[in-house]
């Protein structure tokens, strides 16, 4: 099999068509997968089933949480092996980043409040959106959330789709792919910033209560695209030769 490079073609052995194509199959798969989520949340929202999928502690909010504590401890596996080969930079940056997931997660249910059966202080109570034990849906902080969800998902997408390996030297693009995720990524966060813009701009009275509830899967796709992020540099990492 011949493939195109940039100066002609050339001949490709069997095995490296093979390889080649089922990364082709691999990355479009990845990059599809986002859609077909959000596919299932407005069919299931349409047909009037979507307590099972997006409701609050339905499939797609315990599903976050999964996503967010695998993600947590490939963020610590990439650490420990970064330090571990004298990396002094991302180290930090990956621990901080495993914090981060994991205090996410524990946003995301609460902190096991409903799984306990928790009841919230009526002070508290007073002071958050849906009366629980959480930072990100008390008054005073959902907003600081929603920005954050629409500058990071806007930004780390557009990141993902800049062609960096083309005006960066090789040494700082491989610091780049250390931080930023490949384009086959990019739907997660831009989707996730779509929604969020969607939510500010184009919400109104007498939208169906679904709409609403929809918000549990773009955060989904987020959380999964920060997943398979963290578990594409715990491949790195074992990769790359000490």
């Amino acid at each position: 099999m011949r493939t195109a490079t940039l100066t002609g073609t050339v001949q490709l052995p069997a095995d490296r068509t093979a390889l080649h194509s089922s990364r082709y199959v691999t990355t479009a798969a990845i990059a599809a997968l986002p859609f077909v989520l959000a596919i299932i949340g407005l069919q299931s929202g349409f047909s009037g089933h979507d307590a099972w999928y997006s409701e609050e502690d339905g499939l797609a909010e315990n599903l976050q949480v999964v996503f967010l504590l695998i993600g947590s401890i490939a963020a610590i596996i990439v650490a420990r092996r970064r330090a571990r080969d004298g990396e002094r930079l991302l180290p930090p940056l990956y621990v901080g980043l495993a914090v981060a997931l994991f205090f996410v997660a524990g946003e995301e249910i609460s902190w096991g409040q409903r799984l306990l059966g928790i009841e919230t202080p009526p002070a508290i109570a007073a002071t958050n959106v849906q009366g629980e034990l959480n930072l990100h849906n008390s008054f005073l902080l959902t907003p600081v959330f929603s920005l954050a969800q629409l500058v990071l998902g806007g930004g780390i997408m557009l990141a993902a789709l800049i062609p960096w390996g083309a005006f960066l030297s090789e040494t700082f693009d491989a610091l780049r792919q250390a931080l930023v995720p490949g384009p086959a990524l990019a739907p997660y966060f831009g989707m996730s910033a779509a929604w969020r813009l969607y939510r500010y701009d184009f919400l109104r009275p007498g939208t169906p209560s679904w709409v609403g509830e929809m918000s549990e899967v773009p955060e989904l796709i987020l959380y999964l695209g920060l997943c398979l992020f963290t578990l594409d540099q715990v491949r790195r990492v074992r990769r790359t030769p000490h």
